[in-house]
């Protein structure tokens, strides 16, 4: 088959909906922004490779978690009720990594919905702070 042949090939299949989603995948999972879903009760029910480096843990650890279990200071029923409301919610918090250091992460949620759950996708990186 002509290159011409297999380039006309792939530009069709891209238009599939499967297609579609499964490039929409991969490309979230090699972000290098970390990217986690999290539900009503701020378990955390996706995330992508990232945010498992980022954190410390694999995902299989990460996906038997709440956030709360990794960034204490947060209450995540609130954090949802505010996401949903405001419609966004960004900042700084501190998270703590498998083996119990912390790092600052820059956050950023918004509020979205699958299959009829209410979500937050939150992206992250970690954000330097200036000594004083």
């Amino acid at each position: 088959m002509s290159a011409r042949r297999q380039l006309d090939r792939a530009e069709s299949q891209i238009s599939n909906p499967l297609v579609q989603v499964s490039l929409l995948g991969e490309a979230i999972d090699g972000a290098d922004l970390a990217m986690l879903v999290s539900d009503e009760e701020g378990r955390c029910i996706a995330v992508n490779k990232q945010a498992c480096a980022l954190l410390g843990y694999t995902r299989d650890e990460l996906l038997r978690l709440e956030v709360s279990d990794f960034v204490p200071e947060s209450d995540p029923r609130e954090c949802h009720r505010r996401v949903h409301a405001a419609g966004r919610s960004e900042g700084i918090a501190e998270a703590l990594r498998s083996d119990g250091s912390a790092v600052a992460l820059r956050y950023w949620s918004m509020p979205t919905e699958v299959a009829q759950m209410r979500l937050v996708l939150s992206l992250s990186r970690p954000e330097t702070i200036a000594a004083a």
